[in-house]
């Protein structure tokens, strides 16, 4: 099944400016999934680095600022303690709340003074236990947005330069096959939101209409089946940013609008029957002229034609195994804005009642010969009433049934649709920003009073984009026919299951998403560039600046790749970095600069300083070690300032004293605490 998919495009790696934000904010960076994915494992690592570095500056500070030169009691002993040897957050907050609990009796005011502190140390734990965890949000697992590169950037849209085998061999196979896509895209996202992977591919997953099913008859009163019930959809403003994906300044945006009114035809007065001798009667419909290749001896006069109620399940002898299926058929035609012929294959010029001087007119014709209906169906463009009475016992249907089927009304029931597109600059009062809503296929030219001269070259270039792939009703019904009606589904075996009294509505809903979704692709596809030699027959290259840029600037979304915000990552590793850096260096600078400054300084102020950069130091786990054995008198020592006192070498120091379980001491290296030890005679233990 024709999808579309995400997994072929060129995709810009490294950094690039994403316009939904400013300069700044939009700076942004784009890494395959597996390098984006060690980043954040990498920027996980390092929020927690950060994170312990700003806990022991915090300590360093609050140690410094609480130490004191008079004497104090055993609780801010242990509180500086703890401030310098409590390397991460919840650490020190898991020590200082127990030390909270252990002299909650025993000292003055012991939760203002350690209270705060555990505090502090379990919102720096929770910010880094968040930052952890959220590090992993930085980019979005369902698809971030990434840049292509536009190297092979250029629309498929140039018949000039080629055959017309090549159309029929390339071109038409391409048309067809990205029709079917967009339709399945169409009946895959706009149906449900799910999310399934293949609907994550543009920056907006679809361009949503707003549908009014109960809209006028957008042509001559007397053409309509009905005045009222009617059907007309508004896809609002389409941005080129926001909607399409083409990632400009705001100042080279536009926006477009596309209108569909439609509402079922009436036949009476428009149709004819045809008997021809010897052959099935036919059904002409003249609802305006049609001349095939522009000639006038091609010309046929009426506007479409078909077998008049042909249904071979009367046919004798007729056996459905043996045969192929009844199935629907679907045709159109295209008349432009005033009336005026279309340039192609042929020529359509409607009756005065469907002219539209602000619209193309789009007719749609639908057959159902030979399908048998399970019920009776109400619908204005499916209507089938007549019954088929022939008994349903026969080898022509199966099983035995008495239950009648039903026969379309009509060999061909018409819809007619008026389609408009408007242009709009963004930048302008919204009372006039836009341009007059005319038919899609004019050729307009645009006002330099309502555009600059950037917007009006992104538009030229858009206006030569959209013949890759963006298909209209009439188009996308003329390159896969049938295959984009949802009735099919409850069709199998010639016989059509119950249809909905609003089936026509439902059908045109889906034909303007497929629209929509093809409007989406064409600018994806022509940004990334023919995919087979053969194609770049057709491809038209940028040429002007503009043009290069808007190539070089279209935006998808894939899983495949993962895209950070370059500015929140830049301030994060400077801060971070800092925050090491600081830890590493803040106390040997500190310590310089008072050094310094105690020439300068009294002596009861070098004592201060002094006692609370020594107290820093005596403070750690090893220099508490090396003052209990010094205290003593085990072991001869040196470098006693710095992180690691050592001792004369192989020199045995003292032993921890447990004959009192309750109150183990260290005590020097005695005869009866050796014998104690080896004999296990625990006589003396209390």
């Amino acid at each position: 099944m024709a999808t579309v998919s995400g997994a072929d495009y060129d995709v810009h790696l490294g950094f690039w400016t994403n316009w939904s934000h400013n300069r700044a904010n939009g700076a942004t960076i784009t890494l395959k999934r597996k390098d984006g994915d060690l980043l954040i494992s990498f920027i996980a690592i390092f929020v927690a680095l950060s994170g312990k570095s700003f806990w022991r500056i915090c300590c360093f500070i609050t140690h410094r600022c609480l130490s004191t030169i008079t004497p104090q009691d055993g609780l801010y002993h242990q509180r500086q303690a703890i401030l310098r040897n409590a390397d991460t957050p919840e650490d020190g907050a898991w020590r200082i709340i127990q030390a909270l609990l252990a002299w909650r009796k025993n000292a003055r005011r012991p939760i203002l003074r350690l209270l705060p502190l555990a505090l502090l140390a379990w919102t720096t734990f929770s910010l880094l236990l968040v930052g952890g965890i959220f590090s992993s949000r930085l980019t979005s697992d369902n698809g971030s947005e990434v840049l292509l590169t536009g190297k092979h950037c250029g629309p498929t849209s140039d018949l000039s330069k080629v055959t017309g085998d090549d159309v029929k061999l390339y071109r038409n196979p391409q048309i067809v096959q990205r029709s079917t896509a967009h339709s399945n895209y169409a009946l895959q996202c706009h149906a449900n939101t799910t999310g399934e992977e293949d609907c994550r591919l543009y920056v907006k997953p679809w361009i949503q209409s707003t549908v009014d099913r109960n809209a006028s008859c957008p042509f001559a009163e007397s053409i309509c089946k009905s005045q009222t019930g009617n059907i007309r959809l508004d896809s609002g403003f389409i941005d080129s940013h926001h909607d399409l994906g083409i990632n400009r300044p705001q100042d080279e945006r536009f926006q477009m609008r596309f209108v569909t009114q439609c509402a079922p035809i009436k036949s009476e007065g428009h149709k004819t029957i045809l008997e021809r001798p010897n052959d099935v009667p036919v059904a002409q419909y003249w609802y305006g002229n049609i001349s095939y290749l522009m000639s006038k001896e091609n010309y046929t006069g009426f506007t479409f034609e078909v077998l008049n109620n042909y249904t071979h399940l009367d046919l004798p002898s007729y056996a459905v195994a043996v045969s192929a299926r009844p199935e629907y058929g679907l045709g159109t035609v295209l008349g432009l804005q005033g009336g005026k012929s279309y340039r192609g294959i042929y020529s359509f010029e409607p009756i005065p009642e469907l002219i539209r001087n602000d619209a193309d007119v789009a007719l749609l014709f639908l057959t159902a010969q030979g399908i048998g209906f399970s019920t009776r169906v109400t619908d204005p463009w499916f209507s089938a009433s007549e019954e088929w009475l022939v008994s349903r016992t026969n080898n022509n249907v199966g099983a035995a049934s008495k239950k009648a089927l039903y026969l379309t009304d009509e060999p061909a029931s018409t819809l007619g649709c008026a389609q408009q597109v408007q242009f709009c600059n963004p930048n302008r009062p919204e009372n006039e920003r836009c341009e007059t809503l005319e038919g899609m296929s004019r050729e307009r030219e645009h006002s330099k009073d309502l555009w600059n001269e950037k917007q009006l070259e992104a538009i030229a270039w858009a206006e030569s984009v959209c013949p890759q792939e963006f298909v209209h009703t009439d188009n996308l019904v003329a390159s896969i026919g049938t295959s984009v009606l949802l009735a099919r589904t409850g069709l199998g075996g010639g016989i059509a299951g119950p249809i909905p009294d609003n089936q026509w509505q439902l059908e045109i809903e889906h034909l303007i998403a497929s629209s929509l979704a093809s409007l989406q692709g064409t600018f994806v596809e022509s940004a990334n560039g023919p995919r087979t030699e053969e194609l770049k027959r057709f491809q038209v290259l940028p040429e002007t600046a503009i043009a290069k840029s808007m190539c070089k600037n279209q935006k998808i979304r894939s899983s495949l790749y993962s895209s950070f915000s370059a500015l929140p990552l830049i301030i994060l590793l400077i801060i971070g970095t800092s925050l090491i850096v600081v830890d590493i260096g803040l106390e040997p600078a500190l310590n310089a600069w008072q050094e310094f400054r105690a020439k300068s300084l009294t002596h009861q102020s070098v004592s201060r300083s002094t006692h609370s950069r020594l107290e820093w130091r005596a403070m750690s786990f090893l220099q508490l070690q090396r003052m209990a054995h010094q205290g003593i008198g085990s072991g001869t020592w040196f470098k006693t300032t710095s992180e690691n006192p050592v001792t004369l070498p192989y020199q045995e120091l003292g032993m921890l004293d447990i004959r009192d379980q309750k109150i183990p001491r260290l005590r020097t290296m005695t005869e009866e605490l050796c014998r104690w030890y080896e004999d296990g005679d625990d006589s003396s233990s209390k």
